[in-house]
C-alpha cells in the first residue's frame, strides 16, 4: 500500500498524469462550449429564424419552427424538420411521427389561408411553390 508514497518515481507520475488530465478536462471543457455555439448556430439556421410565423396561427413553437424550415427551404426531410422542431437532434424510427402529427397540425393552420404542404414519399415534405413565396412576404405584403 506504501508503494506510491516510498516510492518518490511513482509520485512524480502521479502529480504528472494529475496535471495531464487536468489540461486534458480543460481542453474538453472549452472544446463542447465551443460545440454547443455551433449547435445553436445550425438550430438557428434549420429554424430560419429569420422568417417569422403569423401570430394570430398561435402555433406552438415546435410546428412554428417546422413551419419556418419549410418556407426556408424548397424541400425539407423528415430529420430536418425534427431538428428544426426539437432541440434534442438525432431522431429515432418511433420520433419521425412527432415530424408527422407537426405537419399535420401546421396543414390545419394553413388551410384557411389556401397555403398547402406537398408531402412528398420517401423524401420530406414541401411547400407548394405558391405557397411559399406567399409565407415568404407574409408580413411585408400589408406593410
Amino acid at each position: 500500500m506504501g508503494q506510491v508514497a516510498d516510492n518518490p518515481r511513482g509520485a512524480a507520475m502521479n502529480n504528472r498524469d494529475t496535471r495531464q488530465a487536468g489540461h486534458i478536462d480543460l481542453h474538453l471543457k472549452r472544446e463542447n462550449e465551443e460545440l454547443r455555439e455551433e449547435l445553436v448556430q445550425v438550430y438557428a439556421i434549420l429554424r430560419n429564424e429569420a422568417w417569422q410565423c403569423p401570430p394570430e396561427w398561435k402555433l406552438p413553437p415546435g410546428d412554428r419552427n417546422v413551419l419556418a424550415a419549410l418556407v426556408a427551404r424548397p424541400i425539407c426531410s423528415l430529420e430536418h424538420l425534427f431538428a428544426a422542431g426539437s432541440p434534442r437532434g438525432a431522431c429515432s424510427d418511433g420520433e419521425m411521427k412527432v415530424v408527422k402529427v407537426r405537419i399535420c397540425r401546421v396543414r390545419k393552420s394553413l388551410k384557411p389561408h389556401g397555403l398547402v404542404i406537398k408531402t412528398l414519399y420517401g423524401i420530406g415534405y414541401a411547400l407548394e411553390p405558391e405557397s411559399r413565396e406567399r409565407l415568404q412576404n407574409w408580413g411585408k405584403e400589408t406593410t
